[in-house]
Order: C-alpha cells, then structure tokens, then sequence
C-alpha cells in the first residue's frame, strides 16, 4: 500500500481522505464528487464569463490548488496569487488573508497532530470569499466584465486636458 502524507494534503481528496480515511471507498467517492464540482465550477467562470477577469483568475489560481489530488502544503503558494486578487480588489481591507496563510503554513508541522492541513479550509474560504465579490460585481450594472467603476472616472480625467478650463 502506497503512503500518502493526507495530514499534509491540501488537495479536495486528500483532506477528505485525512478525515475519513486513506484509500477508503467513501472518501475516493465523496472527494472524487466535490472535485468533479469544483472542475465544472472553474470550467463555467470562463465558459461564462460574466465575473471580471481578476476575480475569475483569483478562483482558477484556488481552484487548482484544490482540484489536484496529491497537492501538498507548499502547493498553497499558487493560491497566494488569489490572495493579490482580493488585495486589489478590496484596496487591503483583506489583506488579512494574506498574513494568515503565511502565517497558517508555519502550522504545517503540527498537521499530523490534528490530523489535516489547515491550509486546506483556509483555501477553501479564500475560493467562497472571491466567490461573494464576483457575484456582487456580477450585479453592478454596465460594468460586468470591465475594469473597477473607480477607474472608469479616472480614465476621462487623463485626457491631458486642465479640467479647471473646461
């Protein structure tokens, strides 16, 4: 039988394998199910892109830290990028997440105590978080897809012309 570190998965079926058991048919089946959820999730923010492209980058970047069966701890670095994506999109009032996975990594070693990775729940939050601001934005009206309506007044102002003239 093959060793598999599931304290230290960050992986769907990993985790679920850390709670329920390693090779057992329950876990392959429930975690096999909830990746198979989260491929068509991904695969439908860009066949339908009605998110802006910043938040649909930041759910890939958690998406495929959590679909590979066998990613480990240090996987987690990718879903970092996710973490940018929400600095710039709620200016750093989540930055917090930032320091927390840094933070929750230095945990790692404590993992096989309780059993799982916390990197994993922290990237799953990470994924419903992002998921919350695409459906806000999704909402706005005529700014779908395009850029912050912040930077949609700040584009007419760079015509090179002095405003107090006009």
């Amino acid at each position: 039988m093959q060793r598999v570190d599931s304290h230290q998965s960050i992986g769907i079926l990993g985790f679920v394998e850390a709670l329920i058991g390693v090779g057992s048919p329950a876990a392959i089946g429930i975690g096999g199910l909830l990746s198979v959820a989260l491929a068509v999730f991904m695969a439908l923010i860009w066949i339908r892109p009605r998110a802006p492209l910043n938040l649909r980058m930041g759910m890939t970047c958690c998406g495929l830290v959590l679909l590979p069966p066998h990613s480990l701890y240090y996987d987690a670095g990718i879903a970092g990028l996710g973490l940018l994506v929400l600095a710039d999109e709620r200016g750093w009032e989540d930055a917090k997440w930032i320091a927390f996975l840094y933070f929750t990594a230095y945990l790692t070693p404590f993992s096989q105590a309780i059993g799982f990775s916390l990197l994993f729940p922290l990237i799953v939050a990470m994924l419903v978080r992002l998921r919350i601001l695409s459906a806000a934005r999704e909402s706005e009206p005529f700014n779908t897809v395009g850029p912050p309506s912040d930077c949609l007044a700040t584009a007419d102002q760079g015509n090179g012309k002095d405003q107090a003239a006009t």
